[in-house]
């Protein structure tokens, strides 16, 4: 039961942070390069009509591999053609990203973006994904395709004034415990990036790392996925497992201190009068697992660290997504299976 000790109090921070300006901001998903040249402009107008302070955006890099193996990366077009990184094809990405963005700018908006990595080959989960951030694959890093362009597009889009929370990653555990350090080189890496030659607040461009709310390191394995069985058993199979496994936990500290934000990636519904501290079982157990690496989750939010929540789920199916009768405001466009845009905000 070790860190449970300490979780006393953190839902109540997490509470007050949200009655102090805390928001559902909507999310434009772009999973392919035609989204982004085609619908992301509706996207963008669709969220501009639920009135949030930020617009997030989750731009789509896709892989060759397996789980566990990253092989080469590439730039979806369509859901059957994925084009190798070259420099012609990262400025395409960066201009059509750069545009929508602008928009979102112009109307006075914050910018959030969260870098997305999937498998173009199969589904499987990135958490498992073993990769070095730095490391060159098929000629490109993940610094070359994800964060630089995304970073690039960012600062072209925005303005002095605007507020930026740009998230490194995406629930890869396994990679941010094993390459840590190479994880800490991105945060100066990416703030340079998007504050080049730009008059910016430091205060307003903030970066942060995101991972699941729990199997946070991505390498423990446990006999069931339910997430209670997985609290209770953490201790034991974390002190029978690992030792076999490369983690850098101490870089990995450094990383929590360094980042502005922290990430927290769970799925829960949101309904009609959704209460903020719903979230706070979610949030006990990746406060207790992120323990192990001597994070103390409670301490980097007294010390002005923010917690945004990695995903909410409203309802969907493979074609289509249902939106509850308090977001009657937000009008989806779906041009893809798996591109959707919507949030719930807050009732007053």
């Amino acid at each position: 039961m070790r860190a449970w000790s300490r979780l006393l109090g953190l839902a109540a921070l997490l509470v007050a942070a949200a009655a102090k300006g805390g928001e559902f901001s909507p999310s434009v998903v772009l999973t392919t390069v035609d989204e982004m040249q085609n619908y992301c402009d509706q996207m963008v107008d669709n969220a501009l009509k639920l009135n949030s302070r930020n617009i997030k955006f989750v731009p789509t890099v896709h892989y060759y591999g397996s789980e566990t193996h990253l092989n080469s990366f590439c730039y979806r077009n369509n859901w059957g053609s994925c084009e190798a990184p070259n420099s012609a094809n990262i400025e395409r990405f960066t201009v059509l990203l750069a545009k929508c963005m602008k928009k979102a700018v112009d109307a006075g908006k914050g910018i959030a973006v969260l870098a997305h990595l999937d498998n173009m080959q199969q589904y499987t989960w990135r958490n498992l994904l073993q990769f070095d951030p730095l490391e060159k694959k098929g000629g490109y890093s993940y610094a070359d395709v994800v964060i630089a362009p995304m970073a690039n597009a960012v600062n072209r889009a925005i303005k002095p004034g605007t507020k930026v929370v740009f998230t490194l990653n995406g629930e890869t555990g396994k990679s941010v415990s094993q390459y840590s350090k190479q994880w800490l080189q991105l945060v100066p890496y990416t703030k340079n990036i998007i504050q080049k030659n730009k008059n910016l607040n430091a205060a307003d461009v903030m970066v942060g790392i995101s991972l699941n709310y729990n199997k946070v390191y991505g390498w423990i394995d446990f006999d069931s996925i339910s997430p209670a069985y997985i609290s209770q058993n953490f201790d034991k199979e974390w002190k029978e497992q690992s030792n076999k496994y490369p983690m850098d936990l101490p870089n990995m500290k450094k990383l929590y201190d360094a980042v502005d934000v922290i990430g927290v990636s769970a799925y829960p519904p949101l309904y009609t009068g959704f209460p903020v501290d719903a979230l706070n079982t979610p949030l006990k157990y990746h406060e207790q697992e992120l323990s192990y690496a001597g994070i103390n989750l409670k301490d980097l939010i007294k010390r002005g660290k923010k917690v945004r929540g990695g995903a909410a789920q409203l309802a969907s199916s493979a074609q289509q997504l249902i939106v509850p009768s308090t977001a009657k405001h937000c009008k989806l466009r779906v041009p893809r299976a798996a591109s959707y845009l919507c949030s719930v905000a807050p009732t007053a």
